[in-house]
């Protein structure tokens, strides 16, 4: 995983799903579910999908902000901030796969989801976790596993 952002014309926001607001979001498990019935836990490249949802974890929307190599993906943090905000509201999470099945996160993967609750925190949104999915729908979840604390924005000026 890489922190620099791609050149503009292979950056790309895509809407996978528009408000679903039946679905709950309320764990790890459940958007790892999510991944794993929209095919993202099996797919043999990796990809960075972004998963907004409401104070009722109710989820809003399930965006692919980039799609990488067998090992590698390329991800870009205005990119992320954006499909939150174009979401309307405040709350999500980010998943990504690792189809090589092995779900210990990487040091880039650290600093990519430091580098996210940094942008979070300057723009006032609740990033809650990072997780990782694997073939056959495993999962591990940075905030279950204790790599992350998630952000608690605190009263607006």
């Amino acid at each position: 995983m890489r922190l620099e952002g791609a050149p503009l014309s292979e950056e790309f926001v895509r809407i996978r799903a528009e408000v679903l607001r039946r679905r709950s979001v309320d764990s790890a498990s459940s958007i790892a579910d999510l991944c794993a019935e929209w095919g993202l836990s099996d797919a043999v490249q990796e990809a960075f999908w972004v998963v907004a949802y409401d104070a009722a974890l109710n989820l809003r929307t399930v965006t692919e902000v980039a799609k990488g190599s067998y090992n590698d993906v390329n991800v870009s943090i205005p990119t992320v901030m954006s499909a939150v905000l174009l979401a309307g509201t405040d709350r999500f999470a980010v998943v990504h796969n690792h189809p090589s099945g092995n779900l210990t996160p990487t040091a880039l993967d650290m600093r990519l989801t430091h580098s996210i609750m940094l942008a979070a925190d300057a723009v006032g949104l609740y990033f809650e976790d990072h997780i990782v999915v694997a073939p056959g729908g495993r999962h591990y979840s940075m905030t279950e596993g204790g790599r992350m604390i998630p952000a608690r924005v605190g009263p607006r000026i």
